[in-house]
């Protein structure tokens, strides 16, 4: 059911042959291997999928934070042997490093060819949110873009170390942990509706847990799916498609997603404080 959500983003991927679905498949293996406690795989996974895309530098605070050392310094030396790799290919030191230069020239005139904060059809939350409140009123020079996206980050931080401390005591934690983070991706990365198809494990988790929500919240879980993966040009029209697209209505159904993530926290959290309250009042008696 839950790739159903992302099914017309899967689509596109593999029409267009681009590398999200294969890194949506390194992510779910990462998420496996952390839970595993495989340090020495999580990195490689992680250095691999930062070889193809940097989207997986979102996981390095979130290894720091929970204390995964051996697994980050594991993804660096694994990120530095494959940076090594293409050196077998170029025999001389100054072809090897013109290939990086060219790289990292190609890299920076594509950021700087992306759209610009305000433009429709930029899906990212700092678009999102800029566009339909009056912030766009103060964003008038590049310094003050700059501000908002530093506080933006600084706020989506801080709300995702509540969601962590949360789940401090509640068993299988890094599950939701991780598939919110890489929910984040295409909320985050300047790139094409594709990428929400990175909401996937997230829609997973909930779905698992889905009996768990009140109705509101259920319904809440079938629009965010249907907000991210119903807007099909053959279904909805060109003219409804480009205009959902514009809009980036994707980018709301992630944040219903990630607003459930943090309902269903909540709701387990206060529930093992009742049962852990209960059971202290067992042993008094």
């Amino acid at each position: 059911m839950a790739f159903l959500a992302v099914v017309v983003h899967l689509h596109r991927e593999w029409h267009l042959g681009q590398v999200n679905l294969l890194l949506l498949g390194i992510y779910i293996f990462l998420i496996r291997s952390f839970v595993q406690e495989k340090p020495v795989f999580t990195g490689l996974l992680l250095a691999v999928s930062l070889f193809i895309k940097p989207f997986g530098l979102i996981f390095y605070p979130y290894l720091l934070l929970r204390q995964r050392y051996r697994a980050t310094l594991y993804s660096v030396g694994f990120l530095i042997l494959l940076g090594l790799l293409p050196f077998l290919f170029y025999s001389s030191i100054p072809a090897f490093k013109h290939l990086y230069t060219s790289w990292f020239q190609e890299l920076f005139f594509e950021l700087r060819a992306k759209q610009s904060l305000l433009s429709e059809g930029n899906h990212t939350i700092f678009s999102v949110l800029a566009r339909y409140t009056p912030v766009q009123y103060v964003l008038t020079s590049a310094a003050a873009i700059k501000i908002y996206q530093f506080i933006m980050l600084g706020i989506i931080g801080s709300a995702f170390l509540v969601f962590v401390r949360w789940g401090r005591h509640l068993p299988q934690h890094k599950v939701p942990e991780l598939s919110f983070l890489i929910a984040l991706i295409p909320l985050f990365a300047f790139t094409s509706e594709n990428a929400f198809l990175f909401t996937a494990p997230c829609i997973i988790y909930l779905i698992y847990h889905y009996q768990k929500f009140s109705l509101a919240g259920k319904v809440c879980l079938v629009l965010a799916c249907l907000l991210i993966g119903a807007n099909i040009r053959d279904l909805v029209g060109a003219a409804l498609y480009g205009y959902l697209h514009d809009i980036s209505v994707y980018s709301f159904g992630t944040v219903l997603l990630l607003f459930l993530l943090f309902v269903l926290r909540y709701k387990r959290r206060t529930l093992l404080k009742d049962e852990q309250y209960q059971k202290g009042e067992a042993l008094t008696a």
